[in-house]
């Protein structure tokens, strides 16, 4: 048995050179073959990207996930990318799973255009304790400041509020049907213009028959 191990370990040293050099060798043509199709880009760190990675639903397709922060380039076609929420948070991939992330500009602005809109004069409770000429002066103050004491919903331009999303990412929302404990409130804030109904038809989808014998 001594003798077997023996015998087993000499050879094992004797092949493993071999083994070695082809592996190299092997390795060497690899490389060659798929860098033979990269193209000559080049990522300063901290320049953002996006990879092409498998989905999660299927390992056969792949997307463009992003955009991610490029932290150094590593030989000569790879680079190291931050990937944040991500295991691992850094990971190396060569440049022809990277492209250069251009952020979308903005063509218009979705603030809606300010439009005149004529109310009525406004009436506001008052004590009865007031004398004519001070419900008079009080009547004016109100007159004077409507976009105050009006019922109607307005904006102001003395403050400023900015929604920020991760970039590169879509918001989406379910469509789900207004509560009933909340249908009231809603209708009652339709009038004054906080809210807007919003309509909308969907054509109708035949669908495919279906087997005999059931109903």
């Amino acid at each position: 048995m001594v003798e077997h191990v023996e015998e087993v370990r000499e050879r094992m040293a004797t092949i493993w050179p071999m083994v070695s050099e082809h592996m190299a060798e092997a390795q060497t043509a690899q490389v060659r073959v798929y860098n033979r199709g990269a193209q000559p880009r080049e990522f300063a760190p901290g320049e953002k990207v996006l990879v092409l990675v498998p989905t999660s639903e299927c390992k056969f397709l792949a997307k463009w996930n992003g955009p991610y922060e490029v932290i150094e380039k590593e030989g000569t076609v790879n680079y190291r990318v931050r990937q944040p929420r991500r295991r691992p948070p850094t990971k190396v991939y060569h440049v022809n799973l990277l492209k250069k992330w251009v952020a979308r500009k903005v063509l218009f602005s979705i603030t809606p255009p300010q439009v005149a809109v004529k109310t009525e004069p406004v009436k506001v409770p008052m004590g009865e304790q007031l004398t004519p000429s001070q419900r008079q002066d009080l009547q004016d103050l109100v007159n004077w400041n409507r976009d105050v004491f009006s019922a109607e919903a307005g904006h102001t331009d003395l403050i400023q509020h900015q929604i920020v999303t991760e970039p590169g990412k879509w918001v989406k929302l379910r469509p789900y049907r207004i509560p009933e404990a909340r249908r009231e409130a809603i209708a009652a804030e339709l009038p004054m213009g906080t809210r807007t109904r919003c309509r909308g038809e969907t054509p109708w989808v035949p669908g495919p028959p279906r087997p005999p014998g059931r109903s």
